[in-house]
Formats: structure tokens, C-alpha cells, sequence
């Protein structure tokens, strides 16, 4: 399965690509976010480099068609 999480800078989606990373059936997992193009997420998050060493993409509804699940959020403010 391939999964794409938007707005995957939030905290709250932490817990949840450490779950995805461990779940069998997740292939792939694609980061989207509107406002850190190109940062490596691991980067941001070093305690997670184990799990999600990919860069964080800009929001792509094309690309996004192509996954099989996609997780959205929204900014807290």
C-alpha cells in the first residue's frame, strides 16, 4: 500500500508514520507539506531517522491520485 500524509510537519502525525513504518502492508510512505519543500523530514524530526529519511514534498494532487491512502491535516491556528 502506498500512503501520503498532508500537513506530515505536524506532531500529531508522528506516532503515525512510526506506525505506518512498521506496518506490513505500507510499501511507501510520501510526506507533503505546503511550507518545507525539500527538507528532509529526519532532519526535522532526528529522533526519527530510522523511519522517514525522504524529503518532504510539496503538495502534489496529481501525485497524491496515485497513492492508495492519504492522511490530511490542518494547521492548529
Amino acid at each position: 500500500m502506498k500512503v501520503g500524509i498532508v500537513g506530515a510537519t505536524g506532531y500529531g502525525w508522528l506516532e503515525l508514520i512510526r506506525f505506518l513504518h512498521n506496518h506490513k502492508a505500507v510499501k511507501r510512505i510520501d510526506l507533503f507539506t505546503s511550507s518545507e519543500e525539500g527538507v528532509i523530514f529526519s532532519f526535522k524530526f532526528g529522533h526519527l531517522v530510522h523511519i522517514a529519511d525522504t524529503p518532504l514534498q510539496k503538495i502534489d494532487y496529481g501525485a497524491l491520485e496515485k497513492l492508495d491512502v492519504v492522511f490530511t491535516s490542518r494547521p492548529s491556528e
